[in-house]
């Protein structure tokens, strides 16, 4: 995934709207000239943000009380960016291209969210995982899955498993839900591909792991927008193409490094070797082997 996984937030269109109007976020930020940012209300922020805008005139950017007023000791923006948010648009068409390429794990070609509670994938040995979920989008009660350190699991959300004719269905996670990372994994685990997503309650929903999205029905080539999220927390990394998305009522980030290891490997099939080994993961997946359930 090149440097998408440097960042908390990519934000490669927003051309409608990116708002932010909660926090705290904690992490680097890259979004694009094209996107009109604006801020609704005041948010904590730790980190930098590298911008494709011109600067503090550019009437499409608005973050400046954010980053120079309240969070001027933690916060820092470089303007003139938009290379840089080119080169990380490459990455993520490279990102998606391969993870689509990836054929499903066996017995994972077509399952619900809650089909996944309680999987545990623990054996000693690295394992990868490409999981369509296709049902149980709106999630009320946490998915707990245990693993080895070095498993890795891609989950691509979409109801009909057909990506060419867009990402379908909004994933919701409601009330302190997520996928919950259990055993010796973390939220560096996990990937996942989706459409438009959407968080509820008092405590929100946690989207962990690092997610690629394209907003609803969206696709690479035809980005839609992302609903309004209210208490959305991410725990790892969001790049996106959609064209308006916001992050309101304590919607927060934090950033997660991706998974580093000495652990020498078997190669998995090309594709998949170089979308891991952008995320910093060829040294993590420790055996080709894919396991059918735990």
């Amino acid at each position: 995934m090149g440097s998408l996984t440097d960042f908390l937030y990519v934000f490669l269109n927003g051309s409608d709207d990116v708002n932010i109007s909660s926090g705290p976020q904690v992490g680097d930020i890259a979004v694009s000239g094209t996107a009109d940012t604006r801020s609704s209300g005041n948010w904590d922020y730790s980190g930098n943000i590298v911008s494709g805008h011109s600067g503090s005139g550019d009437s499409d950017w608005e973050w400046d009380r954010m980053v120079t007023g309240q969070n001027s000791g933690t916060g820092t923006v470089q303007f003139n960016q938009q290379a840089q948010i080119d080169q990380l648009a490459a990455d993520f068409e490279t990102a998606v291209t391969q993870a689509e390429a990836l054929a499903p794990t066996v017995g994972y070609e077509s399952v619900s969210s809650s089909s996944l509670n309680n999987l545990n994938t623990q054996n000693g040995a690295g394992e990868l995982f490409v999981i369509n979920v296709t049902s149980g989008f709106n999630i009320s009660n946490a998915i707990n899955i245990i693993g080895d350190a070095d498993d890795f699991f891609i989950f691509r959300w979409d109801t009909d498993a057909d990506p060419t004719n867009g990402y379908n269905g909004q994933v919701k996670f409601n009330n302190t839900t997520g996928i919950t990372p259990g055993g010796d994994l973390t939220a560096a685990n996990f990937l996942h591909l989706a459409g438009d997503l959407n968080s509820s309650g008092g405590s929100g929903g946690f989207f962990n792991g690092y997610w690629l999205t394209f907003g609803k029905d969206g696709s690479l080539d035809n980005p839609g927008s992302n609903s309004s999220f209210s208490n959305a927390n991410f725990n790892g990394g969001w790049y996106t193409n959609t064209d308006k998305l916001s992050l309101t009522s304590g919607s927060q980030g934090t950033y997660v490094a991706p998974l580093a290891s000495p652990t020498a490997v078997i190669p998995l099939p090309a594709a998949g070797w170089l979308l891991l080994s952008g995320l910093g993961l060829f040294a993590v997946i420790g055996r080709r082997r894919m396991r059918a359930s735990a």
